[in-house]
């Protein structure tokens, strides 16, 4: 039996449109089709970022702290019990009287180790006595306890009393070494007060707020020289005679210890505080040259006042 052409090609036709639909009909998995949309959908959600509110306000308070001084200003504000610390600006700048801290740590030290004695008698130069702050130039005193002289030194800031110190500890040189012994980088003892020869030679006595709040940061925790020279440390800071600055708005039942330092002829104006309410804690330094004694003071006590009324801080 013939086949003609178009018949021929009506089959192959049929045979194909055959094959198509039943490839067609073939049933869908949707089982697998529900899986796949199942594992697209699964999105990783971000982990939350905590907020830290002490240090959102510190860092402000610190750097309106600085515009309202003015000039070349530095500070640092630490909790020791949480064991947190801020600082802005931190760099080497003079020290003015703050300097007198590390001359009491140095000193503690050595009555520590049994080399010195609180009721040894020290010796007062002709050499040693100048001006300034402090009383004891005009006495004509030419000893005193050493214990005494730590006291007038710190709460009086008597220059006399700290040059007689120095020499006791065995000069300029020997305190630096001290000072670089504990882990203070950027203070050096370059001079002995009022010496002006020095000055006008370009050498001055230098510190950071980094190595203040270091430093009294360990003596509020008995970390120092150890809790029982700790603790007389403090209590040499304790009743300062100056409290213009950082301590001029804290109110009871806050403690204050606290030591300035002030060199009017560069606009200097410094405190350095440890504020104590049970356990609470809050160290604050503020260095600060080239400006204005209104500005520079009112901006300390602005931050001293807003820090001891933090609740932030102080939960």
């Amino acid at each position: 039996m013939k086949f003609g052409f178009s018949s021929l090609l009506s089959v192959v036709v049929a045979v194909l449109l055959a094959g198509c639909s039943s490839g067609a009909s073939k049933p869908v998995d949707n089982n697998h089709a529900k899986e796949s949309v199942s594992v697209t959908k699964k999105v990783s959600k971000p982990t939350p970022v905590k907020v830290d509110k002490s240090k959102k306000l510190v860092t402000k308070l610190m750097k309106s702290t600085i515009q309202t001084a003015g000039g070349k200003t530095s500070v640092y504000v630490g909790l020791p019990r949480s064991n947190k610390h801020w600082q802005e600006n931190n760099q080497v700048q003079r020290s003015a009287s703050v300097i007198k801290l590390y001359i009491l740590m140095a000193t503690l030290a050595k009555v520590k180790e049994g080399k010195l004695s609180l009721n040894q008698p020290v010796n007062i130069s002709s050499r040693d006595t100048v001006g300034g702050t402090g009383s004891l130039s005009g006495t004509g005193i030419h000893s005193m306890q050493l214990g005494k002289l730590l006291n007038l030194m710190i709460k009086n800031s008597d220059n006399t009393a700290t040059n007689a110190m120095i020499t006791q500890l065995g000069g300029v040189s020997k305190l630096n070494k001290a000072i670089k012994k504990r882990g203070f980088k950027q203070t050096s003892l370059k001079r002995k007060m009022l010496d002006y020869n020095a000055l006008n030679s370009g050498r001055d006595n230098e510190t950071s707020v980094a190595d203040l709040g270091k430093l009294l940061t360990k003596v509020s925790t008995g970390k120092l020289l150890g809790k029982t020279y700790d603790k007389l440390f403090l209590n040499y800071m304790r009743g300062n005679a100056n409290q213009t600055k950082l301590p001029a708005r804290v109110s009871q039942p806050w403690v204050v210890h606290n030591k300035t330092g002030e060199f009017p002829d560069y606009g200097v104006q410094n405190d350095a505080a440890v504020f104590t309410h049970n356990s609470k804690k809050i160290v604050v330094v503020v260095l600060s040259q080239g400006s204005q004694i209104q500005r520079q003071t009112k901006a300390m006590a602005n931050l001293g006042y807003k820090l001891t009324n933090s609740k932030v801080l102080l939960k």
